[in-house]
This record gives C-alpha cells, structure tokens and sequence, in this order.
C-alpha cells in the first residue's frame, strides 16, 4: 500500500489502492499507476482510465521532455495525475547574475505552466525541494515512500 509521498497525503482513495505498477523509462523518470490488484499488467498506458498516475521525476522539465503527450492523454482519459519532482531546477543557467533562489522559483513557474497546459493542477505537483546536483547525498528513506 502507498501511503504518501513526504509531506502530502494522498487521498484515501489512493492510499487504499491494492496494486501500484512502475513504469521506469531510465535514471530521470517514473511513472506509477495505482490501481487494483486486477489492473491488467499489458494494458497500454494511453488507454488507461479512472487511475491515478503519480510521476516522479528528478528534474522540473524531466516530464515535458520525456512524455508530455502521455501525460496529456492520462488527463483527458479521467485520470489523476500527481508530478513528484525530487529537486528545485536550481543549477543550470548561463546568466552570471542568475542566483540558485531565482532560477529554482523559474523553473516552478515554468513547469506548473506546463502542467496546467496538458491539464495537470498545480496542487497536483509536489516538490521534495532538493538541490539540483545534491540528491546522492540525499537520506534513501526521504526520496521513496
């Protein structure tokens, strides 16, 4: 059973849910579906309906980089999809005037932007807030539920 993620509680729905299938694409990216213990294990992602989708990715940007259209289609379909992003996109810029605080508050807006085109609310991002750089120093017990 999934009981949260941090500091957000998930709704009892979800906390209840029986099944959670991970769908990894590679180091920066992963996609769980929760669902019930008879979610089909071939059933294609871009048919799924009524689930709830939690991403977690390293970086803001990670998802529009690696399955926006997936993720476009999961809402359109019905489902609840939560982002989890491990760190604040802080590191990065070019600009010498550029401070870590500014570029982080940045890379939020920019990725609760593009959250809300493909449909997905900002009270449906979560941010662990770790420095860019900074998670193989992190406590393993912190980054997983």
């Amino acid at each position: 059973m999934l009981y949260g993620v941090r500091k957000r509680q998930l709704s009892h729905a979800e906390a209840t849910a029986s099944a959670l299938q991970i769908y990894p694409a590679d180091a920066n990216f992963m996609l769980g579906i929760l669902g019930d213990r008879n979610m089909a294990k071939e059933e294609r992602l871009e048919e799924m309906t009524d689930k709830t989708v939690l991403v977690f990715c390293a970086h803001p940007d990670d998802d529009s980089f690696y399955c926006a259209g997936t993720l476009a289609k999961l809402v359109k379909n019905n489902n609840n999809v939560i982002m989890v992003f491990y760190t604040n996109g802080n590191k990065g810029s070019h600009d010498l005037e550029m401070t870590s605080e500014r570029l982080a508050q940045i890379r939020k807006r920019e990725e609760e932007e593009a959250c809300a085109v493909i449909g997905i609310e900002a009270e449906n991002i979560i941010w662990l807030g770790y420095d860019d750089g900074e998670l193989e120093y992190a406590n393993a017990k912190e980054l997983w539920p």
